[in-house]
């Protein structure tokens, strides 16, 4: 059985882009790389489901394969993708999960386009499928960094007497099952800005892992407790980088 190890490297580092705010349609933070929503998406129920065609190669064997897509309004999947597990299904999986048809994702009762994942499972060529919602995370900050950082609000680390803050309590992410099913392994970057009290005050992803692993990330960076950092002596509000990585060994 492989057992997961995670390896959390935190790299502090001065940023310079500046961020746009959130949106706030939450159609389309349900269909693009979203922010949180408000509300709960609700998936939609099958109407045809498809099973592909297991090849030869694989009839004798328990193979798990996942791909990400949107299920739209309409009830199709688009932009379907292969995303973990056995590659040897890619082609028949993609081209089965383009003929199904679903009943629409909705948000308060409201037909929304959402990101899913759709596992297909073959033991020994008995089939069977299903969907999940990719659920949102935070790809911004809440409020801009550089007007942050021009109210005085926010510093870089290592820029004009900044000292970066120290991680105190960092506990590792969960592996999610979704990726220690597919033996999917990746890592995530996100931004961090830690609080003069040593918490922190937000985070967001800057470069996607895929399958569950930026929603682990960020809820458990949430939790970490730093000492905070400092400017000329003083505890400010310092942004900063974290990285998470997900290996099964």
């Amino acid at each position: 059985m492989s057992v997961p190890k995670l390896a959390v490297f935190l790299i502090l580092a001065a940023l310079s882009n500046a961020y746009a705010q959130q949106t706030s349609n939450p159609a389309a933070v349900a269909s693009e790389r979203p922010e949180p929503l408000k509300a709960t998406v609700k998936l939609g129920e099958p109407i045809q489901i498809i099973a592909p065609d297991i090849p030869d190669v694989l009839a004798d064997k328990t193979i798990i394969s996942v791909f990400s897509a949107t299920l739209t309004t309409m009830g199709v999947f688009t932009d379907v993708a292969f995303a973990g597990g056995n590659v040897e299904l890619k082609d028949a999986g993609a081209d089965a999960i383009s003929q199904w048809r679903y009943t629409a994702c909705t948000i308060a009762g409201s037909p929304v386009d959402a990101r899913v994942y759709v596992i297909i499972n073959s033991d020994r060529g008995d089939v069977s499928t299903s969907v999940e919602l990719d659920p949102a995370y935070p790809t911004q900050p809440q409020e801009p960094v550089e007007k942050q950082i021009s109210k005085g609000e926010l510093f870089r680390a290592h820029a004009d007497g900044v000292e970066s803050p120290r991680a105190i309590y960092e506990p590792d992410p969960e592996y999610p099952e979704l990726a220690r099913k597919a033996k999917f392994q990746g890592s995530v970057a996100l931004s961090v800005i830690v609080g003069a009290d040593g918490t922190v005050k937000d985070v967001w992803v800057t470069k996607e892992g895929g399958l569950g692993l930026d929603q682990k990330s960020v809820e458990t960076i949430r939790r970490w407790k730093f000492r905070p950092g400092t400017k000329d002596g003083l505890p400010v509000a310092v942004l900063v980088s974290i990285e998470t990585s997900f290996r099964l060994f």
